[in-house]
């Protein structure tokens, strides 16, 4: 005998947990007592889904639908449902449902405060930061990121976390760079966009700058202010600075470019060596403190001072000193290398530090290295050192 008998039940096996994002799940629906063997569809809201397979029981009683799913966080909220239908009757469908609960990674946007302008952020005002987040479950943890480096709550020195938002009180010119907030929860972390902070400030001299210049009477020193600032410094006044009295340069004397300026000087007699003082300007203002270059009668450089050997093998040897005074002019270093006995030119060695190695030496001689200085003004005393190189390990077992 054929039966004709409508679905007994529909029903989804395991329980309704959360599913992670992305991650592929395999959902099985139990039909039962359908026959002829029902017609099982699965279904997301609307959307018919058909990633789907199904095995029946040997008796025919049983018919079990395998959907291979793979969810989105917009999925969350919607409706997963599997129904069975007797095509031969009418209105005879069954189905089971969940409603989908998604979890998945942080999706995290970072912007500044409503009330600031970004393009216009000065040394000295505050500025904060508001970290948006979307997350299921929620974060556990928010932190934050400058330059790819932790930031740590720290308010005495101006640095605020709070929730999710990050404060900084009076911000310096070192505040700018790169900002990310990362969200954490138990399927990882989400960081957000990278905001860039940049502040403005007046110009300040750069550090690192020489500020002591040497020049002959009657010769052109070419004095480089270098200056930072944001905007970038157009505008520059030089003076010259001398007891009790301070004279402004011609215009047609210096150069104004973006970042530095370029002053040309020529000092005529004694009275002509002092100081000169450079301002740079931008659109925010005059830096409040100059930068110095001390003008002096150029000279021969300083000896170099605490010379020590370094790297002494039997063919080769260094020295390594401390510059001395330059002269006021750039200066390089020499190192000559002498056969003691006969007084003869083993290696002449130069370099813009005062390290210097030779190589190429015979084993086991008595050396005298000449180490001095030279600019254009000529050349420093000299720094003398007796050694020799190592004697060869036949020679030291006396084989």
């Amino acid at each position: 005998l054929n039966f004709t008998v409508r679905p007994v039940w529909v029903k989804l096996l395991g329980e309704n947990r959360p599913l992670s994002s992305e991650n592929t799940y395999e959902i099985s629906c139990e039909v039962v007592g359908a026959r002829p063997q029902p017609l099982i569809t699965w279904w997301k809201g609307s959307v018919q889904l058909r990633n789907t397979k199904e095995r029946t029981s040997e008796d025919g009683n049983q018919t079990t639908s395998i959907l291979s799913l793979v969810p989105t966080m917009e999925d969350a909220g919607k409706f997963l449902s599997c129904r069975a239908d007797n095509s031969l009757i009418p209105d005879s469908g069954l189905e089971d449902g969940w409603k989908l609960n998604i979890y998945h990674v942080p999706i995290v946007s970072l912007e500044l405060g409503s009330n600031l302008n970004g393009s216009w952020i000065r040394e000295g005002v505050d500025v904060y930061f508001e970290c948006n987040i979307k997350s299921n479950p929620w974060v556990y943890r928010v932190s934050w990121r400058h330059n790819g480096k932790t930031v740590t709550n720290n308010p005495n020195s101006g640095t605020i976390l709070a929730n999710q938002s990050l404060v900084l009180q009076s911000v310096s010119r070192a505040r700018a760079g790169l900002y990310t907030c990362v969200a954490s929860n138990q399927e990882g972390d989400g960081e957000s966009n990278p905001l860039f902070l940049d502040i403005k400030f007046v110009p300040v001299c750069r550090p690192g700058q020489s500020n002591v210049i040497g020049v002959g009477k009657g010769e052109a020193a070419r004095i480089s202010c270098e200056v930072e600032s944001n905007p970038p410094a157009t505008e520059y006044i030089w003076k010259f600075n001398k007891t009790g009295d301070s004279v402004a340069l011609s215009t047609n004397h210096y150069t104004a470019e973006p970042g530095h300026s370029v002053a040309t000087y020529i000092p005529v007699t004694e009275h002509d060596f002092g100081t000169l003082l450079c301002w740079a300007k931008n659109s925010l203002g005059t830096m409040t403190q100059p930068c110095p270059y001390h003008i002096i009668p150029a000279g021969r450089p300083d000896s170099v001072i605490n010379c020590s050997l370094i790297n002494q093998t039997e063919v080769s040897l260094g020295v390594e000193c401390s510059e001395g005074f330059d002269g006021g002019l750039p200066q390089h270093f020499v190192m000559e290398v002498y056969e003691t006995s006969r007084h003869v030119l083993m290696a002449n060695v130069s370099s813009i530090s005062p390290q210097l190695t030779v190589h190429g030496l015979p084993p086991g001689l008595d050396l005298e290295v000449v180490i001095y200085a030279v600019n254009s003004k000529g050349k420093s005393d000299t720094t003398v050192i007796q050694t020799s190189t190592l004697k060869s390990p036949m020679k030291r077992t006396g084989k």
